[in-house]
């Protein structure tokens, strides 16, 4: 239909300005965020429009891969080429599991990963989400923090608004795992770009003076005579000198780069480079988060 046309230009034109906007790393796109790829009827038309703009396939996780298995291998047949992706299917159940292994050939699944997403399988769940509020599934929830996958824009073509996102450590004020800022409404492509060169413009590789600094909120002070951050399960950083002291202090409250400066002994220029080196690493952020 004339509207469907119209929305897959407006999709192919965010896509393109963004490639020049942003670079590479738009090729890295996927087409869903915390749906159901399969749910979109006209998902590999969009997904051909991808491949032509940004010359490969976008990758795609469903759980539902025997839904419409003609459908399925369809899409599976238009990823060719030598950039080839590795999809996925999240098995919700053994039986699932088994109708896949005897739908499709080992040929016609040689670059999708099998996710065994069922009790049986011992797969891990993460405390985000609705895994927060899951009961009788105790035994397989993991210290993993957050469900989301991706960071960046998240553009909803639907609803005609864009937003960011980056995971941080789920908690009571973010269940799922997410850090986003408010979603921003445009209705052209140009409009969009333009709100996405805006937020870009306003990010900071180094902190501001005036503006209050924290430690990241999944971080977490540990013992010892060195300051220890502890992402659970995975992360280990043992800080010392400048470092340490700094980190310290934003362990009792947040305080900004001049107050920080004033605090900490020796020489100021020595402290803000210290600072500068933690914001970039991500053990440091602004208190407020996302700049509105």
């Amino acid at each position: 239909s004339r509207g469907d046309a119209e929305t897959r230009k407006l999709f192919r034109d965010i896509l393109g300005g963004a490639l020049e906007l942003l670079g590479s790393g738009v090729r890295e796109a996927i087409l869903y965020y915390a749906t159901e790829p399969l749910d979109t009827p006209d998902y590999l038309q969009f997904a051909q429009v991808f491949r032509e703009v940004c010359g490969r396939m976008p990758v795609m996780t469903t759980a539902v891969p025997m839904r419409d298995p003609e459908k399925m291998r369809s899409i599976l047949r238009a990823d060719r080429g030598p950039e080839r992706r590795i999809h996925r299917f999240s098995l919700l159940s053994q039986e699932v599991f088994r109708q896949c292994a005897g739908c499709f050939l080992p040929e016609e699944t040689l670059y999708v990963d099998f996710l065994p997403r069922y009790r049986e399988g011992r797969t891990g769940l993460v405390q985000a989400g609705r895994g927060r509020m899951a009961a009788g599934l105790e035994s397989l929830m993991t210290d993993q923090g957050t469900i989301a996958c991706v960071s960046g824009f998240i553009v909803n073509i639907a609803e005609r608004t864009l937003r960011l996102s980056t995971p941080c450590r789920a908690d009571a004020q973010r269940p799922n795992g997410e850090m986003v800022s408010e979603p921003m409404a445009f209705t052209t492509a140009e409009e969009a770009l333009c709100r996405m060169e805006r937020i870009c413009g306003r990010m900071r590789t180094v902190p501001e003076e005036s503006k209050a600094l924290a430690l990241q909120p999944f971080l977490r002070m540990g013992d010892g005579d060195s300051f220890t951050l502890e992402n659970p399960g995975y992360t280990r950083l043992s800080l010392e000198g400048k470092a340490a002291e700094i980190c310290r202090i934003l362990a009792e409250r947040p305080a900004c780069a001049e107050e920080i400066c004033r605090m900490v002994s020796g020489e100021i220029p020595e402290t803000q480079m210290t600072l500068a080196g933690l914001f970039r690493q991500g053990i440091l952020r602004h208190e407020d988060g996302f700049d509105r």
